[in-house]
Formats: C-alpha cells, sequence, structure tokens
C-alpha cells in the first residue's frame, strides 16, 4: 500500500504542475479563502469575550461599543460560512480537473504496458482502482487542504492567543493536552491502517470477482455455476464484512479515548480560568474566551480525527492506481525513434528467435521468412508451432531473444511501436466489440471514411442482409463484447474495420473460421480481389480456406519445415499433406 506521503507526491502535479494558469489562480484564490476563513474563525472567540466584558461592564446602560462589536462578531460570523462555500467553488474546478488528468494519465499507461501485462493484467482489480482514485484524490486534497491543515494552523495561532491573554499556564496545559492526543491518534491510527489495509484488499476481491462474474455471464449460465458462484460471493462478502468491522472498531477506540482526554482537559482549564476569575485577576469576558476557543478547537480536532482517518482509507483507495502508474513498461520505443513508413510492405525475419519464458524451450528458433511485398502468404502447423507468435512480434508486442523483423528494411524495434501498429491491419481469431452501434464498431480506428466507403465495405464482408433485417440497421447496439451477435457476424465486423485502414499490410488469425463454407469463401474471394496491392499474412487452422495463396509456411517447433503452393505441398507429401489428410478424414 502506498503511503499517504507517496500519495501526496503523486498527485500534486495533477493539482498544480500540470495546470493551466487559469486553474492555478483559481487554486490560489481558494488558499487566500482557507487563510481569510481561518482569520474570521479566530476573531469570533475575541470578540465574544469583548462584547461580554463590554456589557458586564455597562449592565443596565445603553452602550454603542456593545452593539458594534455584536455586529462585527455577526459579521465576522457570516463572512465565515461565506468563504468556505466560496473557497469550494473555486477549488472545483481545478480539482475536478485533476481527477481527470490523473484517471487518463491511469488509462493511458495501462494502455501503453506489454501484452504480457494485459495478459496478466485482473480487468475487475484495475477498474476498481481507476474508479476509486477518482473519488479518493476528492476526499484527500478537500480533507487536507480545507479540513485537516486550517485547523492545525488554527491551533498553532489560538495557542499564541490564549498565551497572550490569560498565561502560560493555560497554554502548556492545551499544549500538553494536544501533544497527548497526537500520540494516541499515530498509536491508534497504525491499528487504523493496518485495519483498513486489509479490508481495502478484501474489497478489491470483491469488486474484481463482480466484474469477473459478470462479464461472463453466459459461461456460468452454461456451466450452471450459479450456486458457486453466489457461494463464493458471499464469502468474500462476509470476509469483507468482518475487516470493515475491524477498522470500525479501531475508529471507535480512538474516538473515545480522545473524547475522555479533551474532556478531561477541557475541566481542568476551565477550573483554572473559573479560579482566576473569582479571584479579580481575570474577567468574565476571558473565560468565555478560552472556552470558546477550547470548545471551537476541541470540536475540531475530533472532527479532524475523522477525516485522517478518511485519507489515510482514500490514500489506500489511491495506492493501486499509483502502483498501476510506477509499473514501467517493457516494450519501449527507443530514444527519439522515428516513424514506420510503409510504401510497399516487404516483411522480412531474420534469424529470430523467441521464448515467452527464457526458462524453457524458445517458440520460435532461428526463423527466417521473406514475405514479398503484395503477396498472401499463410502461415500455418499444429497447435503450438508458433503460428500466433509470428503476429505478436510483428506487431512488437513483445521484443526479440534474437535477431530481427525488417519492414521496408526498417527494423520494427527501431521505430515508434505506435506507427508500426497503425499500419498493419489485424482481424484476431478472437473478436471483441465495444458495447455501441454496428456502425461505430466498424469505423472504429478509421478516420473520415464516408458513408459510401462504408456500404462498399458492408458489402464486401456480406453484413448487408444483417442491417437490412435489423429494426435498427447499423445503430443497432451490439452488446458488452458483441454478444448480441453471432460469431460469424462478430468476424465480418471485425472484417471490415481492418479492411477499412486501408493500410500496405493486413494480418488474418483464421478470420473466417465462424463463416458457413459459402460465405467464406464468398467473402475470401473479394477480399483477394480488392486487396491485390496489400502484402497479406493469414494465420490458418482450416487449411481449406488458404487454397488460393501465393505461397503456404508450414511451421512446426517454431521452425520452417516446408514452403509452397497448395498443390506443391501436397504433391511433396510432408507436413503439410499429413495436417491437410487429418482434416479431411475428420470430414
Amino acid at each position: 500500500m502506498a503511503s499517504l506521503s507517496q500519495s501526496i507526491r503523486k498527485i500534486w502535479p495533477y493539482i498544480w504542475n500540470k495546470q493551466p494558469q487559469k486553474m492555478k489562480q483559481l487554486v490560489l484564490a481558494s488558499f487566500l479563502c482557507i487563510i481569510i476563513t481561518m482569520a474570521l474563525n479566530l476573531s469570533i472567540p475575541i470578540l465574544f469575550s469583548m462584547i461580554v466584558n463590554t456589557l458586564s461592564k455597562h449592565y443596565g446602560q445603553p452602550f454603542s461599543l456593545a452593539i458594534l462589536l455584536l455586529i462585527a462578531y455577526l459579521l465576522c460570523w457570516l463572512f465565515a460560512q461565506w468563504f468556505v462555500k466560496i473557497r469550494e467553488i473555486l477549488f472545483f474546478k481545478p480539482g475536478s480537473a485533476a481527477i481527470s488528468k490523473y484517471s487518463l494519465a491511469v488509462f493511458e499507461h495501462i494502455h501503453k504496458q506489454s501484452l504480457q501485462f494485459h495478459l496478466d493484467r485482473e480487468t475487475g482489480k484495475i477498474a476498481s482502482a481507476i474508479t476509486k482514485s477518482q473519488r479518493a484524490i476528492a476526499m484527500i486534497t478537500s480533507n487536507l487542504l480545507f479540513r485537516i491543515s486550517p485547523v492545525f494552523i488554527e491551533i498553532a495561532i489560538a495557542f499564541i492567543i490564549l498565551w497572550n491573554f490569560v498565561g502560560l499556564q493555560i497554554s502548556l496545559i492545551m499544549l500538553a493536552t494536544l501533544i497527548s492526543y497526537g500520540i494516541i491518534n499515530f498509536l491508534v491510527l497504525k491499528v487504523f491502517k493496518k485495519a483498513d489495509d486489509h479490508y481495502q484488499e478484501i474489497d478489491a476481491m470483491v469488486e474484481k470477482r463482480t466484474i469477473d462474474s459478470l462479464l461472463n455471464s453466459e459461461s456460468i449460465k452454461l456451466l450452471y455455476a450459479k450456486a458457486h458462484e453466489s457461494a463464493y460471493i458471499n464469502t468474500l462478502l462476509k470476509n469483507r464484512e468482518n475487516a470493515i468491522l475491524k477498522v470500525f472498531w479501531a475508529g471507535t477506540l480512538a474516538t473515545t479515548m480522545q473524547a475522555l482526554l479533551l474532556g478531561t482537559s477541557l475541566l481542568i482549564i476551565s477550573f483554572i480560568v473559573a479560579k482566576d476569575v473569582l479571584a479579580g485577576t481575570l474577567l468574565i469576558g476571558d473565560f468565555v474566551l478560552v472556552n470558546s476557543y477550547l470548545i471551537m478547537l476541541f470540536n475540531a480536532l475530533e472532527v479532524v480525527t475523522g477525516h485522517i482517518r478518511n485519507v489515510v482509507s482514500h490514500a489506500g483507495d489511491l495506492s493501486h492506481s499509483i502502483s498501476l502508474l510506477n509499473q514501467s513498461q517493457t516494450i519501449e520505443d527507443q530514444p527519439n525513434a522515428p516513424d514506420l513508413s510503409v510504401q510497399h510492405g516487404n516483411i522480412t525475419f531474420n534469424a529470430v528467435s523467441f521464448g515467452y519464458n527464457h526458462k524453457n524451450a524458445p517458440i520460435i528458433h532461428q526463423l527466417n521468412l521473406d514475405i514479398k511485398a503484395q503477396s498472401t502468404v499463410a502461415i500455418v502447423g499444429a497447435s503450438g508451432s508458433g503460428k500466433s507468435t509470428i503476429t505478436r512480434l510483428l506487431f512488437r508486442f513483445y521484443d526479440l531473444d534474437d535477431g530481427s523483423i525488417m519492414i521496408d528494411n526498417q527494423n520494427i524495434k527501431t521505430v515508434t511501436k505506435a506507427s508500426l501498429r497503425s499500419q498493419i491491419a489485424f482481424v484476431p481469431q478472437d473478436i471483441v466489440l465495444l458495447n455501441t452501434t454496428i456502425e461505430e464498431n466498424i469505423r472504429y480506428g478509421s478516420k473520415n471514411i464516408s458513408a459510401k466507403t462504408l456500404n462498399a465495405m458492408i458489402k464486401t464482408v456480406q453484413l448487408e442482409h444483417l442491417i437490412k433485417r435489423l429494426p435498427e440497421g447499423l445503430q443497432t447496439i451490439v452488446g458488452e463484447r458483441g454478444l448480441k451477435v453471432s460469431g460469424g457476424e462478430k468476424q465480418r465486423i471485425a472484417i471490415a474495420r481492418a479492411l477499412l485502414k486501408q493500410t500496405k499490410i493486413i494480418v488474418f488469425d483464421e478470420a473466417t473460421s465462424s463463416l458457413d463454407t459459402k460465405t467464406e469463401k464468398i467473402i475470401q474471394q473479394s477480399i483477394f480481389e480488392k486487396n491485390q496491392d496489400k502484402t497479406t499474412i493469414i494465420i490458418a487452422h482450416r487449411l481449406s480456406s488458404i487454397e488460393q495463396v501465393d505461397r503456404i509456411i508450414v511451421l512446426d517447433k517454431g521452425t520452417i519445415v516446408e514452403q509452397g503452393t497448395h498443390q506443391q505441398l501436397l504433391k511433396d507429401n510432408g507436413h503439410y499433406a499429413k495436417l491437410w489428410r487429418a482434416q479431411h478424414e475428420k470430414k
């Protein structure tokens, strides 16, 4: 868990450094309101004591000074309330901007992480971290700036005022009270933070499991695992219930001990001041002044204790997002890396070796492969042979252990990742759509696509019948992860989306596996006809879909064992022929 100081250091740049000048002026204006509010609050007990002294001296006589003091007292109280609201209004806009900037920074940082990070991630936990961090920043900044810091400054000034008005003895008792209060608060806060950290961990687990369960609701229904999910969630909720009880009792212990200390101190100081008033060394107004300050400050201290616990708790909420921001990227651009420029689309793998785990044997071993520009190449092989790994390496989701990958004689490791990935269109095997309209999903990643181009692409991928059948047509919402459309419809949307990118290089990873044979052949024919000027790579599991490609690469254990046309490879009667027969014998 990140400490409070780490949390403050992390969010402060978003409150100040990264704000435009206008926002900084609003922050400074809100600080000025804090100072004015403190001055007014500290003036109120002094004015009240002066009113009491004036009235007691002129009892039974009309006296204009008392009226003026009373007006000043009321105005101070009224303006103090107004400036509290004004400072919150002034800080609201820069505070909201800071939350947005911080959330965007976390969001962008997550997207910059390597594929391995996203394979290992816990989506529910990350979503919970971003949501909680937004609330945490608001609570930490408002509590620290407007509720905690002013109280401690007021205590210091009140200590000086009381010293001047009623002497050192009362001030020292008050100082001893504050020191004791601080020690108790420090000791109890350690217990509270430990309990709260435990609660934060369990709470994150509850949110993660809840989101994961909802995202996989269809699988849970199919597996009839509702009872299992409910039992698991119930166990987590019970654990969270026990954890929050420990947090509650830690807070209650602090409140009880501190109330006892402050009550005892108030009684002792009031007794001493009352004795001095009866002895004639102090005025009645001095008694009122001391008690007003003590009640004001002691009440503020009790409130501040709660705010401090809230800050500690919200610092725990913020800690996960801070750990995400602190996570370094494993795949980074080189300093001053240029953008990739693709003129033709020639791709070359030079002695490429790669393994996901250095302790195990490499997935790809000394692979040499030259894919000519504007050619169509299929890569086939048994499961685990390295077909999908080649695609991931081409996108530079991982760095190579050895060798290089060149696109138009440019090493992909030396160019920016953004330019590399923008120059390659990709249709994955496992397609996930955004929970928005069909049109937005097709247009996603492409800019300035005309309606004519869009409609032509819809016909190319055989989507026009689906669009006409749906009441809302292109504006139909596809649902979470595209669950409202079939697997074949999702594939067609993904193909259209990839082709609209109009890149020189396009990669298909079994892009038509969910289509019937007739539709598959129609779409493939359209793709081949319309994309003859593109370099096309097809990762194929179903061999019947690649009979007409220019060249077939056969992989086995990360190395090329055969290559040639469909007919050549069948004639050679090697690995490809075995795969072909195995698939057709099943039929």
